[in-house]
């Protein structure tokens, strides 16, 4: 008996030091898992805050997306009237180029009036010269009224400034007075 107390007693003590052990295990274990679920908890809040950059900058992105919408809206709207101002700027510079057409037909029938104008004027100057001119009488017999040269009038003149006979005079065309033609407004 006395033996086995003793072995119980080292059986007790064994048992106690193995409980002891175990104990020492389990609150390591536990240690262990609490810092590996601390660890987790740490993790899991940086991926949460992670997620919430991705979330943030995922509005961020879908917002400049927007931006970008709405600006190509824009440009294109841009676009558009600028090539509306084209269609108008090729409208304006056909009809610049009609409108230029046009001065230069003018312009070509103002030279062909000018020279014709000269050229009566000179007729004229030789004609009005030769009026002024004394005669001298004329020893041969006098022709008879079929062949003598018709008088100069005022209207002649005028109707030989114009190139034609009869035609009315417009108003900015010269008026004629004694051989020297005499425009609008002098006296």
């Amino acid at each position: 008996m006395g033996k086995l107390a003793q072995l119980s007693g080292g059986a007790s003590k064994e048992i106690d030091q193995l409980i002891g052990d175990s104990r020492a295990r389990v609150h390591q274990i536990v240690q262990s898992v609490d810092e590996r679920v601390a660890d987790g908890k740490s993790v899991s809040a940086e991926a949460l805050q992670r997620f919430a950059e991705i979330a943030q900058q995922i509005g961020s992105i879908s917002e400049k997306i927007n931006q970008v919408g709405a600006a190509t809206l824009e440009q294109e709207g841009g676009v558009e009237q600028t090539a509306r101002a084209m269609d108008k700027m090729d409208e304006a510079a056909l009809m610049n180029k009609k409108a230029s057409d046009e001065m230069m037909k003018v312009s070509e029938e103002v030279r062909a009036l000018n020279a014709k104008i000269r050229e009566t004027t000179r007729g004229i100057r030789i004609y009005v010269r030769e009026e002024n001119v004394p005669k001298k009488p004329d020893p041969r017999p006098k022709r008879t009224p079929d062949t003598t040269p018709p008088s100069v009038t005022d209207d002649t003149v005028v109707d030989l400034m114009n190139g034609s006979r009869g035609e009315e005079v417009p108003d900015r065309a010269p008026r004629c007075r004694r051989g020297r033609p005499q425009f609008q407004g002098e006296q």
